[in-house]
């Protein structure tokens, strides 16, 4: 099998033979998608796509969580529920949350007009071909807006607002990751195991693999565990 840091070396001599929006972390996107569909249930699979460690480096005496997640709702296809899973469980303990802590920080009252209940339920009220077909999600909207906006701005891949974390890593916040990364530290806490933080760390300064997102997950739990 092609490890993850294989798969990211193809898509940097790929070029335009892979489709821009892929190239970024395609080795944890492919490795991630293997363990979707190899998964027991929907409960599985959806917990194999929200994990930022696949395999948690967590101490031997520890047992990893698990999310209480229903395995079948009755009516809904597997699309369905898994944007039913977002709806219930991510968007408000993190998409919701980071809007309300970013906004409030400069005293802006932001508001999500699309989680009108209204808008939710008439959304909800679609067959599910209007809402997704060909692997195009957000069709419904995409058809609004191409009536006053050009084509390049609706048929456009997915673009969020993330902070430029894995650089950081390396360069301003390398020393405040080295000191709370420490073997030591990660080993007294008695929380994690410390072998595979250090080898992510390791490869992330190495620049061979994009491991930002499982060094952050660490990174905030050591923090919150420094009390700071």
């Amino acid at each position: 099998a092609v490890s993850p840091g294989g798969w990211d070396a193809l898509a940097r001599v790929g070029g335009p033979l892979i489709p821009k929006a892929l190239r970024g972390g395609l080795g944890a996107r492919a490795h991630k998608f293997a363990r979707m569909i190899g998964a027991a249930d929907r409960a599985a699979a959806y917990r194999d796509t929200m994990a930022v460690w696949t395999d948690p480096p967590m101490a031997g005496d520890l047992e990893t969580p698990t999310a209480e997640i229903p395995e079948e709702v009755p009516g809904l296809s597997f699309a369905e529920w898994m944007m039913a899973e977002d709806l219930r469980g991510w968007l408000p303990d993190d998409i919701l949350v980071k809007l309300d802590r970013a906004s409030m920080a400069v005293a802006l009252e932001a508001r999500v007009p699309l989680l009108d209940p209204r808008v939710v339920a008439l959304a909800w009220s679609l067959p599910p071909a209007m809402r997704l077909r060909g692997g195009t999600g957000k069709r419904i909207l995409r058809r609004l807006l191409a009536r006053r906006v050009p084509p390049a701005l609706t048929d456009g891949p997915k673009s969020g607002f993330g902070a430029p974390v894995a650089a950081w890593l390396r360069g301003p916040l390398r020393a405040w990751a080295e000191d709370l990364l420490a073997e030591p530290r990660l080993r007294a806490s008695g929380w994690l195991a410390p072998a595979p933080v250090r080898a992510a760390w390791a490869e992330h300064l190495s620049g061979r693999r994009d491991r930002h997102r499982e060094l952050w997950a660490v990174l905030q739990l050591e923090a919150w565990r420094e009390g700071g």
